[in-house]
């Protein structure tokens, strides 16, 4: 794929910690066991279980033997696990997560999956969102997709989403997920597997995301006239599926100074638009930041508190 080699595509998971054999297991509320995370006696998850039995669990999750990212990566590191965040390993990759004090107790609570961009990072993603999340009480994981150890090879969207629900599941031990709104974001390359990985959840997935926000990433131009789709995404083409996305919602976002891709990105996310319009998605008109580079949502509050406020909109 004909690339710029700035390109930053954009999307956003095991070191278990033995838990205390006194803690109780908390369920989802019906009686049912959430999950082998805390052992001996069921209780009801309610905001002083979550607080007893989250928290500290995170925080145990210390990432040992995981790669520290390169150039800011050790310091954005260092900052997530100062604020009670946890890294853990999955399949090679692995995983952040980060939940703010408010979390426990805030009457509808939500978490932002993340998808990096190329070369990227799970904790560049929380350093860039956490300002924005926290007042909102907002919780955070962030999926490494990128194999650094193997050459620099990227996750398909299949263990992506693996990945993703094995993340989700291990949490919802400790942390109560299930009654949690789940969306979903992709930076760059990370927004254009949000595509194929929103799909997957939709076509006989779980059904975890409520939204998802793509943000600047989508496909080149046509190649001598086929325009080069993600194979997932070809396949839905090839099929004519008109309804692939029913009931899946994003909002979008581009900076209009943005040409990162080698052409203006406000297109790319147009086309994509219309794409994935035709193919049964609602998304939102596209927010253009003014004289917006590659990564600026995060650096235009307005535009990432807007695109928070959609998604909290869902339901």
């Amino acid at each position: 794929m004909p690339m710029n080699s700035r390109v930053v595509f954009f999307l956003l998971l095991p070191l278990f910690g033995a838990p205390c054999a006194t803690t109780p297991r908390p369920t989802d509320g019906t009686g049912a066991d959430a999950g082998a995370g805390v052992d001996a006696g069921v209780v009801a998850w309610d905001a002083g279980t979550i607080a007893a039995t989250c928290y500290p669990w995170v925080a145990a999750q210390s990432g040992a033997g995981i790669s520290v990212p390169p150039g800011q990566g050790a310091n954005q590191r260092a900052s997530l696990l100062d604020a009670g965040g946890g890294l853990r390993a999955v399949e090679g990759s692995y995983y952040a997560m980060w939940f703010p004090a408010s979390w426990a107790g805030a009457p509808t609570r939500r978490v932002l999956v993340a998808l990096h961009g190329t070369s990227g990072y799970p904790e560049a993603e929380w350093n860039g969102w956490q300002r924005y999340l926290e007042p909102r009480s907002w919780g955070f994981i962030g999926v490494s997709y990128y194999q650094a150890q193997d050459g620099g090879s990227y996750d398909d969207d299949v263990t992506i989403y693996r990945h993703i629900t094995q993340a989700f599941d291990e949490v919802n031990a400790y942390c109560n997920l299930a009654p949690a709104q789940i969306s979903l974001l992709g930076f760059s390359r990370g927004s254009a597997m949000s595509y194929p990985v929103s799909y997957l959840d939709a076509d006989g997935g779980r059904r975890l995301f409520t939204g998802v926000i793509a943000n600047s990433g989508a496909w080149p131009p046509p190649d001598g006239g086929v325009e080069p789709l993600y194979p997932t995404l070809a396949g839905i083409k090839d099929r004519n599926e008109t309804s692939a996305y029913a009931g899946v919602k994003f909002w979008m976002y581009c900076g209009d100074a943005d040409d990162d891709h080698g052409w203006a990105m406000c297109w790319e996310m147009d086309n994509a638009r219309s794409w994935l319009m035709t193919y049964g998605a609602t998304v939102q008109p596209i927010y253009r930041g003014f004289d917006g580079g590659h990564g600026s949502l995060v650096e235009q509050p307005d535009a990432a508190v807007t695109g928070l406020k959609y998604l909290e909109t869902l339901k």
